[in-house]
């Protein structure tokens, strides 16, 4: 929302003060309890009216929204099958939120892999196309249940149900760099440029 700099001038309606405890690394509310996660769980529970024995596709599964509502609708108890692009991302996938199938749309048929992981059928299906497109559809049109979804990530964050993959670049000279990981997909988890 600002350029890339040491200071910047802020609309106050634009900047959130919080009050990050020791179990919340400052870095979490970049990424779990920002805008990211909120899409996340609105996208889940009030878009989708998640019930616990629906089967959940999340596609752009490794990204920083999608990995929230996968590890979201695992501890609601959900079937869960991600879609991500390329081997790395596919096992992380696997092995950090033991999803119950993953599937690599760069490599394999995505239609036929859906058919074989999921015979019953697809309950929920969270597109996450992301950025800007995301934040207009999802996120102000839910600002009055914001305290209570809020309230239920941090619950889940606390007990480790929810993790934080943040990918953080030191430094802002370094800013240019991280840019080219973003567009060449080769960040793990959200990516933030840290500045002081």
């Amino acid at each position: 929302m600002w350029g890339w700099e040491n200071y910047s001038v802020a609309n106050p309606a634009f900047i959130e003060r919080i009050n990050p405890s020791a179990e919340e690394p400052v870095e979490s509310y970049l990424s779990v309890f920002s805008h990211v996660g909120r899409a996340a769980i609105m996208g889940l529970f009030e878009v989708g009216k998640l019930k616990s024995s629906d089967c959940v596709v999340v596609s752009g599964a490794s990204g920083a929204t999608g990995a929230i509502a996968c590890q979201i609708a695992k501890a609601h108890g959900n079937r869960v099958i991600g879609i991500a692009g390329g081997r790395h991302k596919c096992e992380s996938l696997a092995t950090d939120f033991s999803l119950d199938g993953v599937i690599d749309y760069k490599t394999q048929n995505v239609p036929m892999e859906l058919s074989r992981l999921c015979p019953s059928g697809v309950d929920l299906f969270f597109d996450n196309v992301g950025g800007p497109t995301l934040d207009a559809v999802v996120v102000p049109d839910f600002q009055r249940v914001f305290p209570e979804l809020e309230e239920i990530l941090h619950k889940l964050f606390r007990e480790g149900k929810i993790r934080n993959r943040a990918h953080i670049i030191e430094g802002l000279r370094n800013a240019p760099t991280a840019l080219g990981l973003l567009f060449e997909g080769k960040n793990a988890g959200k990516l933030m440029v840290k500045v002081a």
